[in-house]
């Protein structure tokens, strides 16, 4: 009877019967990719995370995945930007190194990061040190495929 209900509605109202079983498949089911991979776990957290709560990158899961299969601890990894990505990466490599521009967000993740992570601030600018301190770095970062 409901396939009846829904393949009449379906002629009527073709993207509201759409959504439905896009929300039924995808929402519902807690065996859905959205709840397999973690984004139903950021959405209710406001965070990027994993199914299991530990942070990820704002990246799509796709690039989370692929990075966790192939950083290792015997990499150094400089990063513009701190925040989730940073926890997700040092747990999975050597060290990282970490360039901030906003003091406020600076202050917060210096104080919660491992003892592998180095958070630097240097304020934002328009083609100034901002984007040189990579460069200016005494110890070379090494990418692991070099």
């Amino acid at each position: 009877m409901k396939l009846l209900i829904l393949k009449a509605l379906e002629g009527v109202f073709p993207t509201a019967v759409l959504r439905y079983r896009a929300y039924r498949r995808l929402i519902l089911d807690p065996s859905s990719y959205l709840y397999l991979t973690g984004w139903m776990e950021s959405l209710k957290e406001r965070k990027p995370v994993k199914k299991n709560g530990t942070p990820v990158p704002w990246m799509n899961f796709p690039v989370v995945q692929f990075l966790e299969e192939r950083l290792t601890l015997d990499l150094n990894l400089f990063e513009f930007g701190s925040g989730y990505s940073t926890f997700f990466y040092a747990n999975r490599v050597g060290s990282v190194t970490s360039l901030e521009y906003d003091e406020t967000w600076f202050e917060l993740v210096k104080s919660r990061v491992p003892k592998n992570v180095v958070v630097l601030f240097k304020e934002k600018d328009v083609d100034g040190d901002y984007c040189r301190v990579i460069a200016s770095m005494k110890t070379p970062l090494r990418c692991g495929y070099c």
